[in-house]
């Protein structure tokens, strides 16, 4: 790999195609000069799409397949690991890529990012294009597995049952092959389950007549209030559209949530000096970890 080829992920109008790939999902060619332009219409630079994709497919950073692009996800965690992101880098093994790899086979949880992302793109001044994509996606796995760190560090003060789950003892080889297993099934036999039932379509409509039911029963508390003496404060009715949608991403992220429970400590540590912030991240959560073992030896 030449320091030409991780240039193509680290600036110009390629960095950004790349990273539009990462967050859309299937997306084509035609779609991805939507994005990147910022536009419903037909892209106004079509000249500039394709050469642009055509280099990335060249040096197999994306992949074609029926007219969608998609990104390398080996070559892309291959690439992060080798480039010199942050200065307190470690390098990973073989079976810590591959966790990282399964992580990113569902995507579903960078959608939250996505909107904060894209507006750095768009809010670029006209023919300029720094932005970085193997920075901003290594930036936000760090985050997430932060993220992660956190949960688990509360799950274990929560539930010490917990404890032997999320020891860092646990072998990643055989954690990457229950993992293949897992895949398979969820996709393979539940996600088809799901489409088979009309999940989705039972969900959406579930979800309107209890949206409709407990605004009713918002209007009518408010109604009463209205000729009460008796004033008491009423929870605004929720927007169950929202829930909805978190309840079928949680599903479809599955595969590669479930991995969060496992991965040893160690590799999430790793991971997470992916991230800018995680200098102040680690002394915060050690010296938190330090003063709750103070309070217990104290007891």
């Amino acid at each position: 790999m030449t320091s030409n080829d991780v240039d193509l992920l680290r600036k110009g109008l390629t960095s950004e195609y790349f990273l539009a790939s990462f967050l859309e999902k299937d997306p084509s060619g035609y779609r991805l000069g939507q994005i990147v332009q910022d536009t419903k219409g037909k892209p106004p630079n079509s000249k500039t799409l394709y050469p642009s994709l055509n280099q990335l497919l060249k040096t197999k950073y994306i992949v074609e397949k029926n007219e969608k692009y998609y990104p390398n996800l080996t070559k892309l965690i291959n690439t992060i690991d080798s480039t010199h992101i942050r200065d307190w880098q470690e390098s990973l093994d073989p079976d810590e890529k591959q966790v990282l790899i399964e992580m990113l086979q569902n995507r579903e949880f960078f959608k939250v990012v996505s909107d904060e992302i894209l507006r750095t793109i768009h809010d670029q001044p006209n023919r300029i294009h720094n932005i970085d994509a193997l920075e901003t996606i290594a930036n936000k796995i760090g985050l997430l597995t932060a993220a992660i760190i956190l949960y688990r560090t509360n799950t274990k003060q929560t539930n010490q049952e917990s404890q032997e789950k999320f020891s860092p003892e646990k072998d990643l080889k055989q954690i990457n092959d229950e993992q293949q297993n897992f895949n398979m099934v969820w996709n393979e036999q539940f996600i088809p389950m799901m489409k088979e039932f009309a999940f989705e379509r039972k969900l959406s409509t579930k979800t309107k007549q209890t949206q409709k039911q407990i605004t009713k029963t918002y209007k009518d508390e408010k109604k009463k209030q209205k000729y009460s003496k008796k004033k008491t404060p009423i929870q605004k009715s929720p927007n169950m559209a929202v829930i909805s949608e978190a309840i079928l991403i949680f599903l479809k992220s599955m595969p590669s949530l479930r991995l969060f429970l496992f991965v040893p400590e160690k590799t999430l540590w790793k991971l997470c000096k992916l991230w800018e912030g995680y200098g102040m991240f680690e002394f915060v959560t050690k010296f938190n970890q330090a003063f709750e073992n103070q309070n217990k030896n104290s007891q």
